[in-house]
């Protein structure tokens, strides 16, 4: 299970529009080589905590204004999207639990990322 080529993936789909928790467990399946459920909550995991951290993007939540980032640390975050998760009982579908968006250096990753495949 490669993390920062799930990282990639998910910082250049961002590019484009904001980031589902249901994306980032697609992309620890298809690109991580995620397979069971617990391996996919676990890698995903992993994936949202690395782009918080590293400030390559941002958790919150879509609303008729658009994106509303939580006002939370970043700890305080993990904890929010792993109790929720857990609560679920299943991996995430389109619109539970939160969404991402990249920040201005998660943009500029995913740019060079897509400039180097070219």
């Amino acid at each position: 299970m490669n993390l920062v080529e799930c990282i990639d993936e998910i910082l250049m789909l961002g590019l484009d529009d904001w980031i589902q928790v249901s994306e980032i467990a697609s992309a620890a399946r298809t690109v991580g080589g995620a397979v069971t459920q617990g391996e996919v909550q676990r890698l995903s995991l992993d994936i949202i905590r690395a782009v918080i951290k590293e400030g390559l993007m941002t958790v919150g939540d879509v609303t008729t204004q658009g994106f509303q980032a939580w006002a939370l640390s970043a700890e305080e975050s993990l904890e929010r999207i792993e109790r929720e998760w857990i609560a679920l009982g299943r991996n995430p579908s389109l619109g539970d639990i939160c969404w991402l968006s990249n920040t201005e250096e998660g943009d500029k990753r995913a740019r060079t990322l897509i400039a180097g495949a070219t």
